[in-house]
């Protein structure tokens, strides 16, 4: 920045050098390192240090003077300075142009002195405040459409630990995804075991084992499901040649088989008892299911409660069908992946006809008219509080009132189950009106 005089004539002396200048009052423009000062008779003089100093006499009417001022090269002043140009405004457009130039000074700084000591700490400032966030759950809304959390940033300003509605200064919403879709159903692991003739894959004859998921849901092993072979072949032909023997057990859910499955153990008839002992075996492989065992197998009948136990199923309800059904909400145990829903004659181990799948089939849904309905893996299934709640197989008629009475051939595949709270019953199998039966049960395992 520079400094302003305003000066009629003017008389500049820098470094001992003196010039007379004329000008009309305009701003005179000093350096900041430049001090200025005006004697009782109007002279004013400019002191700039080690670079000289310039004395403004008042002058009679003669044009602006001006004084310009810039930065000195390095070649001119190692340790940094200005250059100082001083001339008359003669066109009078308040700038003072390069032909203007009257007198060029260069102002070289000092170098620069040793670093001074350091001064003393400043006293310690107060304590700031503290920032504080506060989290709460957000529901579904405006801000987060199904629901998340609320994020309020701000500073505790009273000191008081909380973070209060005035301090809030910053709010941010981290809302939670919506909730995926069902996912697919799983597929039922099938084996299926045939006799080989000597060949290339067994030189003394033997088994092939074929192992796969059921694709097409039709309970057989097709050509085109078949996913891992394996040959269990019959050792050389000899005097004392062996008979290789194969023993297929079910596993149960596990380490070896999350979802429990088949376990196949082969190896030679080493004692020729016919029977593949435990030290015989010299191979084992599982085939393990996608599902548990009897999920997602249809409708079924005459299987035993303590086998599904051993298997890993687990009965999670049991009541007598002349009592009310607790609501799907109440049934806290049945909290597997997968429910089956059976009924049986009271304290037997046979159940009189059962249907399994994953719970969200099992559960899902449907308008309160047995018309309505979903199929999965060859059962059709139904749920409507306040109505009913059973399977039938798929592609049957029903006659709803409002549990299924209807009297088909496939009467015996069919359960059904009152959801209101004032009446219990009412079908298992071809037995119905079971409302107030204390000889029948109804039965649901989880897995």
């Amino acid at each position: 920045m520079n400094n302003a005089l305003r000066s009629m004539r003017s008389t500049v002396i820098i470094a001992g050098l003196a010039m007379s200048l004329g000008c009309s009052g305009d701003p005179v423009e000093v350096p900041d390192q430049c001090t200025t000062s005006t004697a009782a008779d109007g002279t004013v003089t400019i002191d700039c240090g080690s670079g000289g100093t310039a004395t403004l006499v008042p002058p009679d009417e003669q044009p602006p003077l001006l004084v310009r001022t810039s930065d000195a090269s390095l070649d001119d002043c190692p340790d940094g300075g200005s250059v100082i140009e001083i001339g008359h405004d003669l066109d009078g457009d308040g700038t003072l142009g390069a032909e203007e130039v009257e007198e060029t000074v260069t102002v070289c700084d000092g170098a620069t002195g040793p670093q001074g000591p350091q001064g003393e700490d400043g006293d310690e400032g107060d304590d700031g405040a503290t920032a504080l966030i506060n989290v709460t759950a957000e529901p579904a809304g405006v801000n987060c459409e199904v629901g998340g959390q609320r994020f309020d940033v701000g500073i505790d300003s009273n000191g008081d630990g909380t973070l209060d509605p005035d301090e809030v200064q910053t709010t941010v919403y981290v809302c939670d995804g919506e909730d995926g879709g069902d996912g697919d159903d799983g597929l039922v692991s099938l084996v299926d075991i045939t006799e080989v003739g000597p060949g290339d894959d067994c030189e003394n004859s033997g088994i092939r084992v074929d192992t796969g998921l059921d694709l097409n849901n039709n309970g057989e092993l097709d050509a085109d499901e078949i996913q891992h072979t394996y040959f269990v072949c019959n050792g050389t032909d000899g005097e004392d040649g062996l008979t290789a023997l194969v023993t297929i057990s079910d596993e149960l859910p596990g380490e070896n088989c999350p979802l429990g499955g088949h376990r196949i153990d082969s190896g030679l008839d080493l004692n020729e008892n016919g029977e593949l002992d435990a030290s015989e075996i010299t191979d084992t492989a599982y085939v393990c299911a996608s599902v548990p065992p009897y999920s997602q197998a249809g409708i079924l009948h005459g299987l035993s409660v303590d086998g599904l136990t051993d298997l890993g199923w687990q009965i999670c309800h049991l009541d007598q069908y002349g009592e009310i059904l607790p609501e799907l909400e109440d049934l806290t145990d049945c909290n597997g992946q997968h429910l089956m829903l059976a009924c049986r004659q009271t304290d037997s181990d046979t159940l009189t006809v059962a249907a399994a799948d994953f719970a969200t089939v099992v559960t899902k849904e449907i308008p309160p008219s047995l018309s309505d309905h979903h199929v999965s893996a060859g059962v059709a299934w139904y749920y409507a509080p306040e109505f009913s709640w059973g399977f039938a197989p798929a592609g049957a008629e029903f006659v709803g009132n409002p549990c299924d009475i209807s009297e088909f051939d496939d009467a015996g595949d069919r359960l059904c189950w009152h959801t209101v709270d004032w009446i219990g019953g009412f079908r298992c199998g071809e037995t119905q009106w079971l409302n107030e039966s204390s000889a029948w049960e109804r039965v649901i395992l989880t897995f």
